[in-house]
């Protein structure tokens, strides 16, 4: 009779059970693998022989740009572990990119203290970490010096910008504008825009390095119509994407049909090779420091071995000249680097020439 009592009672339990729902099996987060840092070493180390600037080797953190990926970036560096994680790959820069107007009042001429405290914070943590940091005004890409107000509210922000920081240490560098367009200045404009910006800046930061725009978004070939006052302390910044649908395929947001893999052939290698060549005449004839601060493709389409053949023709030719890049971008599921908690090691291997 107790055994059939233990065996009815043992059947229910058993019912209930099946009712439950079942615990939740807990998340896992991938542990980041180092890369092998021997690498990314031996790559700088040979760059560095022909180095005008202290640092060669970076990534894009973005996300202050836009007002939809704010929050999430800020996020992103305000947290420690972030530099770290950068630092141990062999990076020994980043590019922050910010549009210094979601955070400025232009009714009061002043930044929001609470928010501007935030980026005082990041920048804490730069110098911390000993990782060199570029400040790029970035976002306004309808910049133009024909809109007075638009050209005033540019100057202040920098003046602001400038005296803010007046006191970081040379880790910290300043970029004046990022990708302006042709259609809104002329290169007459975009030279006497950049001026201006750098008078301002050496009122209170007179040796810190600037780095300024190459005309119509950055682009190598208008690097000869590049004017620049008399300074010690200034670098050029250009941009390769180059060929466009190679770098951005499945991209609709830019005008690429999605899921469509395109191949790096030779008419798409011959255009990144030229703009590579259309740099090195600019610096074979100016001695001006170069800084390719973007560049960058769809890892998450791209054939492997066409990524691997962009990424190192490009840092080849920086290693060869000494000129520091800045890959495009860290954290993204496409583009980036490091995403879902691992870095592209393959990518990695192509960008310190392995």
């Amino acid at each position: 009779m107790l055994l059939k009592l233990i065996s009815v009672l043992s059947a229910i339990t058993m019912a209930f059970s099946s009712l439950m729902p079942s615990p939740k099996k807990e998340e896992t987060v991938a542990t980041p693998v180092d890369y092998d840092i021997t690498k990314a070493e031996a790559y700088k180390a040979e760059a560095k022989e022909n180095a005008v600037l202290p640092f060669l080797a970076g990534i894009n953190v973005n996300g202050l740009e836009g007002d939809w990926s704010y929050r999430r970036a800020m996020n992103i560096l305000s947290d420690e572990a972030t530099y770290e994680n950068i630092k141990r790959q062999g990076f020994d820069h980043i590019r922050i990119p910010i549009d210094f107007r979601l955070i400025y009042s232009e009714s009061t001429k002043s930044f929001n203290e609470k928010e501007i405290a935030k980026f005082d914070n990041v920048l804490d943590l730069v110098e911390k970490s000993g990782l060199y940091a570029t400040i790029d005004f970035h976002g306004w890409y309808d910049i133009t010096p024909r809109d007075k107000a638009a050209k005033e509210t540019f100057l202040t922000i920098w003046g602001l910008v400038a005296e803010r920081y007046k006191d970081r240490s040379e880790l910290i560098s300043f970029e004046l504008m990022n990708e302006p367009g042709i259609k809104l200045m002329n290169v007459q404009e975009h030279n006497d825009l950049q001026a201006e910006a750098i008078a301002v800046i050496r009122k209170t930061n007179p040796t810190r390095l600037i780095i300024c725009a190459a005309p119509d978004g950055n682009q190598p070939w208008l690097l000869k119509d590049l004017k620049l006052p008399k300074d010690d302390n200034l670098a050029v910044a250009v941009h390769i994407y180059n060929p466009g649908d190679f770098t951005h395929q499945g991209y609709t947001w830019a005008g690429r049909p999605a899921n469509i893999q395109i191949r790096l052939d030779e008419k798409g290698y011959d255009e990144l090779m030229w703009n590579i060549n259309e740099t090195q005449k600019f610096i074979d004839a100016t001695g001006i420091p170069v800084v390719l601060n973007e560049f960058g493709l769809n890892l998450s389409l791209a054939e492997r071995e066409d990524s691997a053949k962009y990424l190192s023709s490009l840092t080849s030719f920086c290693q060869r000249n000494g000129i520091p890049w800045t890959y495009w971008q860290y954290n993204d599921d496409t583009m980036g680097l490091y995403h879902r908690g691992a870095w592209d090691v393959e990518a990695l291997d192509a960008l310190f020439l392995q």
